[in-house]
């Protein structure tokens, strides 16, 4: 043994402890010795903790070795100590090493000494790690059973030959079988029927091929409930072999209902996106990220994407340019103030394929407001319908207007001069008929007028010929000046599309036309501003206004208005109340 050891000798007699040094120093021994002759400096020095060994004297004038050996085992149960005696009875020594002695030599084998203390030294430490051992193992255990009994899943440990070795409560309440009854046997002595089969089979892959499994049983227990429990199996490995198994269920009953009804409604609104041509998708403005529906990805021609997120700013690149701002600009304002969101708009797939579409974006309220959901349907071809209708109706109107100002109108010209001249060269002296000439004449001035107004009124031609500017100062003029109509308007006829032109002017006509009829207004507001990348009207009267909240109150004026809006991938507004008149808002692309 070549390692430093310290030595406590408490020894009375002077000369014994020469004799001891002597001893140490013949057998070459690497020590440190330190000798007491108190009982008192026995405990000071044992309480340093420095001491790897104690050899003390049996026989002293004030104290004995059984005061020395209560003492070290007091302070440190595995610190060992040597009893040195002239004279020892076999009694004495059993009751020495019941207390604690490691040893007891006579003093005429003091030559033993060194390799008694050696042992003494190797067994201590050897006691001392076991006991560290054995409570790591009793602590390691209480844990074990601890988390056994107080986790909700079934943990159960299995020999080589399928037994149970131990469960843990939740597994044996869930059974209704006491812990004690599973140890020692099979499943199919424990009458688990249902499960048996899938349960021999795993035990038997993990036991034979040392690997993990992983798998679901689904059956109806005791009770007529259905169950859903997932398991894992571990194999248990002793020297090398396979020893056993440990396995945890989890009931994942509830979690398996809600995955298959998601699945479910996850088919359904699958099948339904399908038949109505639209998409779904959940956006979070925190994070900027778009979750779309498989059929959002079809729609937009991007089902490379596999993880069916997209950014929000990915969204925005399908929209066509013309309409990108104002759709941006009129959600981000949406989500800032949590109202819902919806508009029509163009947009261009990832391979070039236009179309059209409306989305309805709404807050949901059960994340406060932090998220949204969205749909967008594809209106492509409702919109082309539309379009396409609407060109044969302006084609028709601007064909009746022709006929009436061409046919009709020059024809009650003709007729209104040829009384004139009836008139101004008739030889009858007649009040009567001059009386009858006068209203023929004022019927057909007002025919000519009206037929005028009417032709205006039916084509866009004006917008077309003079610009939209010129035409809705000429529409304002042929109105009567019981209404007074106060006009701004700043924009720029030639970045304005045609379309968006003749639909601007019919919403303004049907706005006045509104007025007019029900309004009993006396002042008619018309604002029309261009802003950096859309138009903003804003048709405002002083009228009796209504109830926005009585359903009823949208006619088919305002559902004219609304429609041509949208036509215009616009976003329209109306605001108005009792004795608070209406103003009518929109923001339409230019082009």
């Amino acid at each position: 043994m070549s390692e430093h050891i310290n030595i406590l000798y408490v020894e009375d007699n002077v000369d014994d402890v020469d004799l001891m040094i002597m001893l140490f120093n013949r057998s070459k021994l690497d020590y440190t010795l330190t000798s007491v002759m108190t009982l008192a400096d026995v405990k000071v020095e044992i309480e340093k903790g420095s001491y790897d060994l104690v050899i003390s004297d049996f026989e002293m004038r004030e104290f004995t070795g059984d005061e020395v050996l209560y003492l070290a085992k007091e302070y440190d149960t595995f610190l060992p100590v040597i009893i040195i005696s002239g004279t020892v009875g076999e009694e004495r020594a059993v009751h020495l090493m019941k207390n604690g002695a490691s040893d007891f030599i006579l003093k005429e084998h003091l030559k033993e000494m060194p390799r008694v203390m050696y042992k003494a030294i190797e067994t201590a430490k050897y006691n001392r790690i076991s006991q560290q051992n054995k409570e790591r193992s009793e602590q390691q255990s209480n844990i074990l059973h601890t988390l056994m009994d107080n986790i909700e899943d079934f943990i159960f440990l299995k020999d080589i030959n399928r037994r149970y070795l131990q469960v843990n409560k939740a597994l044996s309440r869930h059974f209704g079988i006491d812990e004690a009854l599973f140890e020692g046997r099979k499943d199919e002595e424990l009458g688990f029927d249902i499960l048996l089969k899938e349960s021999e089979r795993t035990d038997f892959e993990v036991l034979h091929n040392g690997k993990t499994v992983v798998f679901e049983v689904d059956y109806i227990d005791h009770q007529g409930n259905r169950v859903v429990l997932e398991t894992v199996k571990s194999p248990i490995f002793l020297k090398g072999k396979v020893d056993g198994l440990v396995g945890v269920s989890r009931n994942i009953t509830q979690k398996k209902i809600y995955e298959e009804e998601l699945n479910k409604n996850q088919q359904i609104l699958n099948q339904a996106e399908l038949i109505t041509k639209s998409a779904s998708f959940q956006y979070d403005p925190e994070t900027d990220l778009i979750s779309t529906s498989k059929n959002f990805n079809k729609l937009m021609e991007i089902s490379s994407i596999s993880n069916s997120r997209i950014s929000f700013k990915r969204l925005t690149q399908f929209i066509h340019e013309s309409d990108r701002s104002l759709f941006v600009s009129s959600l981000e304002s949406a989500i800032t103030h949590g109202k819902e969101f919806n508009m029509e708009f163009r947009y261009v797939t990832k391979l070039g394929k236009p179309g059209f579409a409306k989305i309805i974006v709404s807050p949901d309220l059960t994340f406060g407001n932090s998220k949204y959901f969205g749909t967008i349907v594809d209106i492509t071809s409702d919109r082309s319908n539309f379009l396409a209708l609407e060109t044969i109706q302006e084609k028709e109107r601007k064909e009746i207007a022709r006929e009436l100002h061409d046919n009709i109108g020059q024809k009650l010209s003709a007729a209104k001069m040829y009384l004139d001249h009836v008139k101004e060269n008739s030889t009858i002296e007649s009040n009567e008929l001059n009386g009858v000439c006068d209203k023929i004449y004022d019927l057909i001035h007002q025919c000519v007028r009206d037929t005028r107004a009417i032709s205006r009124e039916m084509s866009t031609k004006l917008v077309e010929e003079n610009g939209l500017k010129d035409a809705l100062f000429q529409l304002v003029q042929l109105l009567p000046e019981t209404l007074e109509v106060e006009m701004e308007i700043e924009f720029d006829d030639s970045v304005i599309d045609g379309h968006i032109g003749g639909n601007v002017f019919r919403i303004v006509q049907e706005a006045i036309n509104n007025t007019m009829k029900y309004a009993e207004a006396s002042k008619f507001h018309l604002q029309i501003i261009q802003q950096k990348d859309y138009l903003e009207l804003n048709l405002s009267d002083n009228g009796q206004g209504f109830d926005l909240n009585h359903g009823s109150y949208i006619g088919n004026g305002l559902k004219n208005i609304e429609q041509r809006v949208k036509t215009c991938n616009g976003i329209f507004r109306v605001d108005s109340g009792p004795g608070l008149g209406t103003t009518i808002s929109a923001k339409l692309p230019p082009v």
